[in-house]
């Protein structure tokens, strides 16, 4: 604890106008890497506008909560230069990320996603088996796995 930008011993008496200041220390918990040297991410492709990406589960896209430093654009950014994200995933969701190298790219690719002129699969990995009233389609993808 500080007293007005000075550290002041125990015995110090607190006055009027004085301002009391400390500095708490906090370590980020720790986050899944799938690479063992910077930037710990695996990069699936690279372009002259965009960057794709497999996202760790753990890694949030963009600092948040209790990850400040660890997230995904603070790790990839010093490498790449200023990235725009696309779509995003959850923090424990794991994944391709997509993401623009100029604005105007993830503006273009984020509506082309929002008027589903593209599609986004998402697969899940279930224990046990899905219910009867299970599409089709997916059953049938089931039964050959």
């Amino acid at each position: 604890i500080m007293v007005s930008n000075h550290v002041v011993t125990v015995d110090y008496r607190i006055k009027g106008g004085d301002v009391l200041s400390h500095t708490v220390h906090r370590h980020e918990p720790g986050v899944a890497v799938s690479v063992n040297g910077p930037p710990y991410i695996r990069i699936i492709q690279e372009t002259d506008s965009v960057l794709v990406v497999e996202k760790p589960g753990t890694l949030p896209i963009h600092p948040c909560g209790g990850y400040h430093v660890q997230s995904l654009m603070n790790l990839l950014e010093p490498h790449f230069g200023k990235l725009y994200t696309i779509h995003r995933l959850d923090r424990l969701t794991s994944g391709l990320v997509i993401l623009g190298k100029t604005t105007a790219i993830a503006t273009d690719w984020g509506k082309a996603i929002m008027n589903r002129d593209c599609e986004k699969v998402y697969l899940a990995r279930v224990a046990g088996k899905f219910p009867l009233q299970c599409p089709d389609h997916l059953q049938r993808w089931q039964d050959t796995k």
